[in-house]
């Protein structure tokens, strides 16, 4: 199974292009996962047994532990938890659609790079040695799957998608430019640190500057050359 996960800025368009590229691939006769279908396919069905193998399964244990000690590292806040357990699930759910082959192709809008890059929230990663551990286990499970696309984005164009898409859900929306500039500026640096530290099968490099339709095609000719 191959898994496509963006990763990028907030309001880089991410989701927009997760979503067009999972639009163009239901063209073709693959079995084709994104990341509510992850939820829909195997967390729904058992749900019980499948939060009691996320959080006690001996398969998890030593990375949900590196986890949780992540979040308390950085301030314990609802936020963190939040992004900490979503985290510990994901990882197991991925790891469920791998032993099963559920998917040809898997692809994730928010996966396992922006889970960790969002526990730390607004503050700077430290080169912990737990941390690299961390990204060392998980670099071990999904290595041989893991197909990281970089969403890049200059921050003038950032900054000013974020303005325009007023978004009330979304805290970056709501901040003023010098505030947002450097939270951004933190994101970019944490969103380096953890793409340099953990092993995936290819990595593909986007101009989120450009159109969807051109991002789009680059995209489709990236997996066609995978297969």
């Amino acid at each position: 199974m191959k898994i496509y996960e963006f990763n990028g800025l907030p309001g880089s368009g991410k989701s927009t292009l997760c979503d067009a590229l999972h639009a163009k691939l239901l063209e073709k006769k693959i079995k084709l996962g994104h990341r509510n279908d992850l939820y829909r396919d195997i967390y729904l069905p058992k749900r019980n047994r499948v939060l009691i193998e996320a959080l006690f399964g001996y398969q998890n244990i030593g990375i949900n532990l590196r986890i949780v000690l992540m979040a308390f590292r950085y301030g314990i806040s609802k936020s963190r938890l939040k992004w900490a357990w979503g985290l510990i699930l994901l990882n197991h759910l991925i790891q469920k659609a791998i032993e099963t082959r559920l998917y040809d192709i898997l692809i994730l809008d928010e996966g396992i790079v922006q889970y960790l890059t969002s526990i730390p929230h607004d503050k700077p990663f430290v080169n912990r040695a737990s941390e690299r551990k961390l990204l060392n286990l998980l670099s071990d499970r999904f290595r041989d799957h893991l197909f990281t696309i970089n969403c890049n984005i200059t921050e003038s164009v950032n900054i000013a998608r974020l303005k325009s898409r007023g978004n009330p859900l979304s805290r970056f929306d709501r901040l003023d430019e010098e505030d947002l500039r450097e939270k951004l500026r933190v994101k970019k640096k944490n969103l380096s640190y953890v793409i340099e530290n953990i092993c995936f099968t290819d990595l593909i490099e986007l101009n989120m500057d450009h159109d969807v339709t051109q991002n789009l095609e680059l995209l489709i000719g990236k997996i066609a050359k995978s297969e």
